[in-house]
């Protein structure tokens, strides 16, 4: 569950454009809960033949983690990348007013 929420804000702040629906998708939730139970059948097992585990569990388990959500993100970033070829290509630029809205200086802004 902590994996889906880190997964969700962190796609939405690097990706805001991107529908949360989008990143919530069956696919991206099965893949969080499959990775998180690989992880959790790992860490019951590997104790059983390794045992200096128990003191680097925690670098593991985090390590772990940051594979399963690296492996969703990167199909995130390959469409950015991919839109921004695009714009270039069409010679378009992106308006600064959207530019802005879409990141957290508007906040600083509307407070001023």
């Amino acid at each position: 569950m902590i994996l889906l929420a880190v997964f969700a804000i962190a796609m939405k702040c690097a990706f805001p454009d991107i529908p949360l629906k989008k990143i919530l998708r069956p696919k991206n939730i099965l893949f969080i809960l499959a990775g998180t139970g690989i992880l959790g059948a790992a860490d019951s097992i590997v104790p059983l033949f390794w045992k200096g585990y128990t003191v680097y569990r925690f670098i593991i388990m985090l390590a772990g983690g940051f594979a399963v959500l690296a492996a969703l993100g990167i199909p995130f970033v390959i469409h950015y990348y991919k839109k921004q070829k695009e714009l270039k290509e069409s010679g378009e630029k992106p308006k600064i007013k959207k530019v802005l809205e879409n990141t957290f200086l508007r906040v600083k802004e509307e407070k001023e």
